[in-house]
């Protein structure tokens, strides 16, 4: 709604026409019932779902499960709480629901869903804020490397290549995944950090991996998720890989090594 900008609608008018215009009504459910429209006594989202309902569009319903950890300013009480537990109960009656409780995996969920009604839509426009990613290292020159490769519905779509340092990236060698978060500041830029959860179950971020600790090795990865969005083959891949003149070399070198091992290709 932040994006909406001003209008002569009313608010609850403006979701709506903004419902009607759209193909597909994706509906997540925590454990507040939400803004209510005075009018109605029902709050914005149950009287979207209701509008989409009613132009029969496509409805995917999330709801988070009853033991997620949330805080507790995040969950209503009272009368707001009972109106929320009618509005799952109907949903639940009238939908077959996908229950979640760790938001960094509902997001590909979600796009995996559209993807399946929408099969036309191109997923590396739709990129999730948070996606899958992989952990692989290797030695090049006197330093040990990072790659990262993110995945969208199981298939790689941008890479990141950093150099180990314990300070600015105290990520053990024990951690193989995680997540990578793409975030935009008031100011559009963009920022890329990992997080990952350690063998004791706490998530853990490293902030700013596209930071270009080394300029050559950003430009060569930057080449590199650009060509994972084209459809290319595995060994066509491999073939355009090989052939870059990498770090003034024109030959395989240890870094390319790195990176095919990482994204699987031979």
């Amino acid at each position: 709604m932040e994006q909406f900008g001003a209008r002569k609608s009313t608010a609850i008018q403006t979701c709506l026409e903004e419902v009607s215009k759209a193909d597909i009504f994706v509906c997540i459910i925590a454990f507040k019932y939400g803004s209510i429209e005075k009018g109605t006594k029902k709050s914005f989202t149950q009287l979207e779902y209701e509008k989409a309902h009613e132009e029969k569009k496509d409805i995917l319903i999330y709801i988070m499960k009853d033991d997620a950890l949330v805080h507790a300013n995040h969950v209503d009480r009272g009368e707001s709480a009972k109106l929320l537990e009618l509005f799952k109960a109907s949903l639940k009656e009238n939908h077959t629901i996908d229950f979640f409780n760790d938001p960094e995996r509902l997001a590909n969920r979600i796009i995996k869903r559209i993807i399946e009604i929408k099969p036309q839509l191109d997923i590396t426009k739709v990129r999730p804020n948070i996606i899958e990613c992989s952990l692989t290292r290797f030695t090049f020159g006197n330093n040990r490397w990072i790659v990262l490769v993110g995945y969208a519905l199981g298939k790689p779509i941008e890479l990141f290549t950093i150099i180990e340092d314990l300070e600015m990236f105290p990520i053990p060698n024990s951690i193989d995944k995680g997540f990578i978060m793409k975030t935009t500041d008031e100011e559009g830029n963009i920022r890329f950090d990992l997080q990952y959860i350690d063998k004791y179950g706490y998530k853990n971020t490293i902030g700013g991996i596209n930071h270009s600790f080394d300029k050559q090795a950003s430009g060569y990865s930057a080449i590199i998720s650009k060509l994972l969005l084209k459809d290319l083959t595995n060994s066509e891949l491999l073939e355009l890989i090989d052939d870059m003149d990498t770090f003034g070399r024109t030959t395989s070198n240890e870094w390319k090594e790195g990176v095919v091992k990482a994204l699987n290709l031979r």
